[in-house]
C-alpha cells in the first residue's frame, strides 16, 4: 500500500497500548481508524479523546467472538465504506502452562491470542479484497513465540507461535491479491 490518505485501518486492542499507538500513527498519515477494543473504559476514554473526529470510530468487541467481529467489520464498512488494513493486535496474558489441569484460563488465552487473529483475518480480509485497493494485515506477535518462558506462559507462547505460523502461511496465500502481511516476533 503506497497511499495512506483516506484508507481505513481496523485495529483490535486499539484503545490502549500498542494498538492505540498504531491508531495514532495511522491518523497522523491521514487514515481513518476503527478502534475495536474489549475494555469499555478504554473505549469510552478514546471516544472522549476523539469526540467530533470523523476519522475515528470506536466499537466494543470481543475478538474471540466471530459474531462480534463480523458485526464490527460490517459496522466499519457502513461508517467508512471500506477496510484497507487489519491490525490483529488484541491479546491477553496468562492461560497457564500445558501441565496445568485448568482449561478455562488456557481456552481464554487461546481464543483471544490465536482465535482473535484468525477471526479478524478471515472476516476482514474479504472486505480488504472487496475494496480493491490492496492493503495490509498486521499481526502483533511476541518474542514469547521464539523464546520460552517457564513462568506460566504456556498458553501465551503456544498461541503466539501459532500466530507466527498463521502469518507466514497467510503471506503466501494473499500476496498475489496485493495484500501485504506483517507479523512481529515481539
Amino acid at each position: 500500500m503506497k497511499y495512506f490518505k483516506d484508507r481505513v485501518a481496523f485495529v483490535t486492542g486499539g484503545a490502549s497500548g500498542i494498538g492505540y499507538g498504531m491508531v495514532q500513527n495511522f491518523l497522523k498519515h491521514g487514515m481513518k481508524a476503527v478502534i475495536a477494543d474489549y475494555n469499555p473504559d478504554h473505549c469510552n476514554e478514546v471516544r472522549r479523546a476523539h469526540a467530533g473526529d470523523p476519522s475515528v470510530h470506536v466499537v466494543q468487541v470481543d475478538v474471540s467472538s466471530r459474531e462480534q467481529v463480523r458485526e464490527a467489520a460490517d459496522e466499519a464498512v457502513r461508517v467508512f465504506g471500506k477496510i484497507n488494513v487489519i491490525c490483529n493486535n488484541a491479546g491477553v496474558g496468562g492461560g497457564g502452562n500445558a501441565e496445568d489441569p485448568d482449561f478455562d484460563a488456557w481456552d481464554k488465552a487461546m481464543s483471544v491470542n490465536l482465535g482473535g487473529v484468525v477471526n479478524g483475518t478471515k472476516i476482514i480480509v474479504p472486505h480488504i479484497i472487496a475494496a480493491g485497493e490492496g492493503g495490509h494485515v498486521v499481526n502483533t506477535g511476541s518474542i514469547a513465540s521464539l523464546v520460552p518462558n517457564p513462568l506460566g506462559g504456556g498458553a501465551y507462547m503456544t498461541a503466539k507461535a501459532a500466530v507466527r505460523g498463521f502469518t507466514e502461511g497467510l503471506r503466501l496465500s494473499i500476496a498475489p491479491r496485493g495484500i501485504g502481511v506483517k507479523g512481529s516476533p515481539g
